[in-house]
């Protein structure tokens, strides 16, 4: 190792080198690659859910401005729905 390095997330030692900027965890840290791939995959699930919110709040929006268009969703649709706002309660 040229530049042995503790990784600040997971205490594992890594070449300064070899480390990758942390985008989440930790603010202008180098990271080890392991935790780095974790972190990726975190972020990743992040965007999916941020993509998954956006477009609940533009159906939901729809059908709120919209209640005509609810009959015009599929029966398996709307009882899914339901047993969503009987969970969420």
């Amino acid at each position: 190792m040229e530049e042995p390095t503790l990784c600040i997330h997971c205490d594992e030692w890594f070449d300064l080198s070899d480390g990758y900027g942390s985008e989440k965890w930790h603010d202008n840290t180098i990271i080890c690659r392991n935790c780095h791939i974790k972190e990726e995959v975190e972020i990743e699930a992040d965007d999916r859910w941020e993509s998954i919110n956006i477009d609940l709040v533009n159906a939901l929006y729809d059908l709120d401005k919209e209640k005509e268009l609810a009959n015009r969703l599929q029966p398996c649709n709307k009882a899914k729905i339901l047993l969503l706002a009987e969970l969420l309660k």
